[in-house]
C-alpha cells in the first residue's frame, strides 16, 4: 500500500470502515487522518463527515481544540470574554509513515503541527478491527500514543478549561454519529449499579463504559472528504463562521437542531464521486458501546443540539507534556446492528 491509498478495515471480509489518510479540505477545518464511513456488520453507516452545523466534525479520530494555543479542532476558537472568534490558528495532523497495514491493523505515525507548521506533538498510532463478541457487532480498537518533542511543556485545553464552561471540555477521541433519531445515550459501571442516562447527566461524567443507541434518519454527510472534497463544501465551510454553539445559540440563530430528538447532516452523500459507499440506511437501530477513560478523563456527549460522543482529555483541568512527556489511551468501541 502507499502512502497516497485510502486504507479499509475489514472483519469477516465485510468492509467495517474507510480510513481517509490526507483529507483535500479547507485549512480552517483542521487537516487530519480519520475514519469514516464506519459501518455494522449489516452496512449501515454510524459515522457523519462535514455536517452542515459543524463542518469540521471529521468522522471519529482525534482533535483538540487547543494544543499549545494551535487549534486542532476546527472552526471558530473560544477566547474567554470575546466567546468564538476567527483566528489564524489552524494546525494539521499529517501521516508520516506507515508502520503496519492489513485488512485489521493500521499502524502509522504522525505528526501534530502549529498554525506556523512547526512540530507539536508525534503520534503513533494503531486502529484494529475483530469480530465482536456477537454474530451482529465487531470491535474498533484505537490506540494512540501522543508525545511531546518540543523543549518546553505543553499545554492541552479545551473551551471549557479556557473560560466558556457551559461542558464544554470537548477535545480528545471524538465521533460524529449520523442523523440520528430516538437517541440514547447511557453511561455505567459494569461493577456496580452506577448509571447515568442522559445528555445533561453523561456529560462530564467518568463512568467507564458508554452506549449510544439510536435509529438512523437520514444520509451521512460526504465521504469525498478525503478524494474530492477540497470542494464547495469545504470552501463554505471556510467563509460559514459556525462555531461550537449551545443549544440556546442554535436555537436563537435558527441554525442547528435545538430541541429536536432529530439531527439531519445537510451535506450531500458523495459515495459515487469517492468510490465508497458512506450512504445510510434510513430507520436501521444501531448501537455504539465506548470504553477507554483513563486518567482525568470524561465523556463529551451532545444529543440534542447535534449527535457525537467523545472523549475529552482536558475536559475540567488543563493536562501538561513536560518536554519528552507523552499521553498514551486506548479507545474500544462496539458497533452493533440493534
Amino acid at each position: 500500500m502507499s502512502d497516497l491509498e485510502e486504507p479499509r478495515l475489514r472483519v469477516a471480509g465485510r468492509v467495517v470502515a474507510d480510513y481517509v489518510l490526507a483529507p483535500d479540505i479547507d485549512p480552517t477545518l483542521v487537516p487530519r487522518p480519520y475514519l469514516h464511513p464506519v459501518r455494522t456488520l449489516a452496512g449501515t453507516v454510524v459515522t457523519d463527515v462535514l455536517p452542515a452545523d459543524h463542518e469540521w466534525h471529521l468522522g471519529a479520530g482525534l482533535a483538540i481544540a487547543d494544543v499549545a494555543g494551535t487549534n486542532l479542532w476546527g472552526g471558530r476558537s473560544y477566547v474567554h470574554g470575546k466567546g468564538y472568534i476567527r483566528l489564524q490558528d489552524h494546525g494539521s495532523i499529517e501521516h508520516v509513515v506507515w508502520q503496519q497495514h492489513s485488512d485489521s491493523v493500521l499502524e502509522h505515525d504522525l505528526i501534530w503541527r502549529d498554525h506556523e507548521g512547526a512540530e507539536l506533538l508525534a503520534e503513533h498510532r494503531t486502529i484494529s478491527a475483530s469480530p465482536g463478541a456477537t454474530q451482529d457487532s465487531w470491535l474498533l480498537t484505537f490506540a494512540t500514543t501522543l508525545t511531546n518533542v518540543r523543549p518546553t511543556p505543553v499545554e492541552i485545553r479545551s473551551p471549557a478549561t479556557n473560560g466558556r464552561g457551559e461542558g464544554a471540555g470537548y477535545g480528545g477521541f471524538f465521533w460524529r454519529l449520523p442523523p440520528t433519531r430516538d437517541l440514547t445515550i447511557e453511561a455505567r459501571d459494569p461493577r456496580t449499579a452506577d448509571r447515568a442516562r442522559g445528555e445533561g447527566f453523561v456529560n462530564g461524567s467518568a463512568l467507564p463504559e458508554l452506549t449510544a443507541t439510536g435509529t438512523t434518519s437520514g444520509d451521512a454527510g460526504s465521504a469525498a472528504a478525503g478524494s474530492a472534497a477540497g470542494s464547495a463544501t469545504a470552501g463554505k465551510a471556510a467563509g460559514s463562521g459556525a462555531a461550537e454553539w449551545t443549544a440556546a445559540e442554535s436555537a436563537a440563530t435558527g441554525s442547528g437542531a435545538a430541541g429536536s430528538a432529530t439531527v439531519r447532516s445537510a451535506v450531500a452523500d458523495s459515495a459515487a464521486t469517492s468510490g465508497s459507499t458512506s450512504r445510510s440506511i434510513v430507520g436501521k437501530r444501531f448501537a455504539l458501546t465506548f470504553s477507554g477513560l483513563a486518567g482525568g478523563d470524561r465523556w463529551f456527549v451532545r444529543a440534542t443540539e447535534y449527535p457525537a460522543i467523545g472523549i475529552a482529555f482536558a475536559y475540567n483541568r488543563v493536562l501538561v507534556l513536560d518536554p519528552g512527556g507523552a499521553l498514551s489511551r486506548t479507545f474500544s468501541v462496539t458497533v452493533a446492528d440493534a
